[in-house]
């Protein structure tokens, strides 16, 4: 009797931890998939600010060069070229 009744408990515990390991499954599961959905969110937010930064730096870029450009022009001492300081 008593070793029907120790497996019967052992049973019955068996089946108790069975069912907490599916649903420890389950949000094991939904947790993957709610980290998964915010890595795609974040990724998405961090492509868009990549490429709006490579437009500021190419907008940036322009700037310099126009006015790099208009320095040529208007600059009426250019100096001698040399990297000597007398200029």
């Amino acid at each position: 009797m008593k070793h029907g009744l120790i497996v019967s408990a052992g049973l019955a515990g068996s089946l108790f931890l069975a069912a907490c390991s599916e649903n420890a499954q389950e949000a094991a599961a939904r947790a993957a998939a709610d980290a998964q959905a915010n890595l795609e969110v974040a990724e998405d937010a961090l492509r868009e600010g990549t490429m709006k930064a490579a437009d500021a730096v190419s907008e940036g870029a322009a700037d310099l060069r126009d006015d790099m450009e208009q320095s040529e022009r208007t600059d009426p001492d250019r100096g001698d070229g040399q990297l000597d300081g007398t200029d």
